[in-house]
This record gives structure tokens, sequence and C-alpha cells, in this order.
């Protein structure tokens, strides 16, 4: 899929979009709406050949991944969105070509000067006396203000995985290293009942 095009958020109607599509109001998706708005601008800016194959990394499982993928249109089921689970607010935007792309995160020191947001991002105070509302309007309110980037290469892997046979339960499943699965080796999810 090729995507790159010419993005300015004039409103706020991705805002509601992902807002509908992750189920409710968040300060994690509203966030991430800006941020991701932040980045494709700015790949605009460092591509400026438009046939680019547009792939996200994103850091954090909770709320940023659903702005991602309304907006990109990156998903995990399309193999364009990959998680890596590092627990940091900060998503990448990349040429899945050049592995070229930008890095933008939620800036802890920009933050202070919006209170609620910055309580939020440290988690300094229990969601039931934080209203949300009072941190999305502090991140309305900064849009960009808070966020930093960076230039990156992403390492791109493009090895797929044969698929083996497990020994023990005899269902197939993609490894390098033969042998048994996952779930066979004790890591399962799940238990049969």
């Amino acid at each position: 899929m090729k995507f790159m095009r010419d993005y300015k958020m004039e409103n706020l109607e991705n805002l509601s979009k992902v807002f509908e599509f992750h189920g409710h109001k968040s300060p994690g998706t509203a966030m991430g709406v800006f941020m991701v708005d932040y980045a494709i601008e700015l790949m605009n800016n460092l591509i400026k050949n438009r046939n680019v194959e547009l792939n996200a990394v994103v850091e954090t499982i909770p709320c940023l991944t659903d702005a991602v993928q309304i907006i990109t249109g990156c998903t995990i089921g399309n193999e364009k969105m990959h998680v890596v689970d590092y627990g940091r607010f900060a998503l990448t935007l990349y040429d899945k070509k050049t592995g070229i792309g930008i890095r933008v995160k939620l800036d802890v020191e920009k933050t202070k000067g919006y209170k609620n947001l910055h309580d939020w991002f440290l988690k300094r105070k229990p969601k039931r006396d934080l209203p949300k509302e009072l941190v999305i309007g502090d991140i309305i309110n900064a849009r960009r203000d808070v966020l930093s980037y960076e230039m990156v290469r992403v390492k791109i892997k493009e090895e797929k995985l044969p698929v083996r046979f497990c020994s023990k339960c005899k269902e197939p499943f993609s490894s390098n290293n033969g042998g048994i699965c996952k779930y066979c080796g004790g890591e399962g999810y799940y238990e049969v009942i």
C-alpha cells in the first residue's frame, strides 16, 4: 500500500473519529491524534517523493495504537504497524523501502506548562481525581507544543519465519528454532479445560 498525502489538521474531526473507534474519549488517543498529525507533516517535509510505503512503530500498547490505525491506515492486520512495548509514549512513521522516518514523543519537560496533562502523563493522580475532560482540554490547547521529534532509521526485518510442526501438539507454528511451540513450551495464554 502506498501512502503519503498532504496532511494538515485544520479541525478536530480526526479526534472524534479516533474517539469513536477507541470506544470512548481518552487522553492517550487525543494526544495520539496530534502526534500522528505532526509525524505525517514532518514525513512530508523530509521525503519529497510521495511514493512512500508508510509503516508505523508504536512504543506503547494502550490508546496510541488506535490513533495510528485510524489516521494512517497502518494496522497490525495489514502488517504496517508494529508494536514494541517499551512503555514509552512515542511513535515512529517511516518509509518501509528506506527505513527513514520520524519518531515523535510526548516530552515530559514540555508538559510542565500544562498541569493536568503533566499530572496525567506522570500518573501523579488517580484517574478519579483527574477528569479526562481536563486532560483532553490541556492536550487540545497544547497540541504540538508538548512534542519532540527526531529523524530515525528503522531497522527493517523482512525475514519470514518458516512453518514448523510442534513435536508435542502437532500444530503448525512459525519459528526459526523448530522443536515445540510457545504454548507447549509453557508460554501459553490459555489452558484447556
